[in-house]
């Protein structure tokens, strides 16, 4: 039998990177990084490239522990990659090592980590990766508890990459806790201060955000409030007003038409699609084509026509984040209003239906709410379980039992992991009497 021969040892390092790029692009996690460390000169191949593609296996592969534990045993002897502390930092994030995570996003500096923890804000000009290092850097900081240097830090995500969501949801939440919040201000400056547009954000190969100046759009001095008494909100204002004037109600059926995939009464028009002209190619004998006065106003037509779609997208993204910040000051009734004016193809979507759902849960239309959850739940096959638990709050005020009854067998068989599938199942119970039951 012929001798196999010697791969590992004949190969150079070029190939080998793009074996384990193609075990990774198959999501064979093992695979990939047991084939690096089986290479002669680990981890020092090809200027760390072998070291990161062994390091992204190993967080993808759920190994976070020992990715910690090797890589902070090859700190100590070598500097690592920003790419590599980034994934370090990933890691020690997701085993909640979160005073580790600072060290891996600052590189290490010691006097940026000091100046980190005493407050000062230049150390996030020298984040690895970027806007995504940023964002990571204020899940560590809200870990332990210092939500005004996480709210600063998802501000400089948002400063240079306005499309981080993440970062927008946990900004728009934190807000809320800030001294210098203004109750008075809209929605709609919220976000247009947050999600500016005017700062580009470019993509480099190694996925980092290259940061472009800006404004700062976090006040300083936060400080946690005291508790005070609850004031009513302008919605509940608003809805004072429209019980005395029962013409300008908005009723219950014209809403549940507006997110309806078909298109009801109270349903605004759906918005006209942008004059997009395709580039028209010459002709055999290169003379342009008919129609055509010049072959760079098809160019010119391109430029405009991609400028105008990243607007639509642009101004979407801040109907999105407009409903969501009211929904965060609980302003239910101006969220649904918001959610109606965005197109149809963002409305039906299941993020906006399960937005709506929860505004009409928050106001305690109980039977809308109820209705929004299950055309949600099953046209997009439960794509988040954020709503199974107001869902099911929501059939248990309407004492359905047959409904709650099959939610509870259709999460159970979905994922019995997440703990929103048992409170849905403690809410059947508790329906059902069985409150000792629903306790365990």
């Amino acid at each position: 039998m012929a001798a196999l021969p010697s791969l590992l040892l004949d190969a150079d390092a070029s190939q080998s990177c793009r074996w384990i790029e193609n075990f990774l692009h198959h999501h064979l996690f093992h695979e990939a990084a047991f084939l690096a460390e089986r290479l002669p000169a680990f981890p020092e191949v090809e200027d760390g490239r072998v070291l990161e593609l062994w390091a992204e296996a190993l967080l993808s592969a759920g190994e976070h522990s020992r990715l910690r534990h090797q890589l902070q045993g090859l700190h100590c002897s070598r500097s690592l990659s920003p790419r590599v502390q980034y994934l370090l930092a990933l890691a020690c994030i997701r085993l909640e090592h979160y005073d580790e995570a600072e060290v891996a996003l600052l590189a290490g500096n010691i006097d940026l980590l000091e100046k980190w923890r005493n407050g000062q804000l230049q150390p996030l000009e020298h984040v690895v990766e970027g806007a995504a290092g940023a964002y990571q850097l204020g899940r560590a900081a809200e870990g332990m508890g210092r939500k005004h240097l996480a709210l600063e830090c998802y501000a400089e995500c948002l400063k240079q990459c306005p499309y981080m969501w993440g970062a927008f949801e946990r900004f728009s939440w934190l807000s809320l806790c800030r001294q210098d919040s203004r109750p008075g201000q809209s929605c709609r400056d919220f976000v247009d201060a947050a999600l500016n547009p005017s700062n580009k954000a470019s993509t480099t190969l190694s996925g980092a955000c290259v940061a472009v100046p800006g404004e700062d759009i976090v006040a300083r001095g936060w400080t946690p409030r005291t508790p005070r008494k609850r004031r009513r909100s302008r919605s509940f204002e608003k809805r004072q007003k429209q019980n005395k004037d029962p013409g300008n109600v908005t009723s219950p059926s014209k809403m549940r038409a507006i997110f309806s995939p078909r298109k009801g009464p109270g349903s605004p028009s759906a918005p006209k699609a942008l004059p997009t002209k395709l580039p028209q190619l010459p002709l055999a004998d290169g003379s342009p084509s008919p129609g055509t006065k010049a072959a760079g106003c098809s160019t010119s037509d391109q430029v405009s026509s991609a400028s105008a779609k990243e607007v639509m997208a642009v101004s979407v993204l801040k109907g999105v984040g407009e409903a969501l910040h009211a929904v965060h000051r609980f302003h239910c009734q101006d969220a649904l209003e918001i959610l109606s004016k965005l197109p149809s193809h963002e409305r039906d979507s299941a993020f906006c239906q399960d937005l709506a759902a929860r505004c009409n849960f928050e106001l305690q239309n109980y039977r809308d709410a109820a209705i929004l959850y299950k055309r949600c739940s099953s046209l997009h096959k439960f794509h988040s379980s954020l709503g199974l638990e107001c869902y099911s709050t929501t059939l248990w005020h309407l004492g359905d039992r047959l409904e709650l009854g099959l939610l509870s067998r259709e999460v159970l068989e979905w994922s019995r992991l997440r703990p929103q599938a048992w409170c849905v199942a403690g809410n059947c119970l508790s329906l059902e009497k069985d409150h000792e039951q629903a306790w365990t």
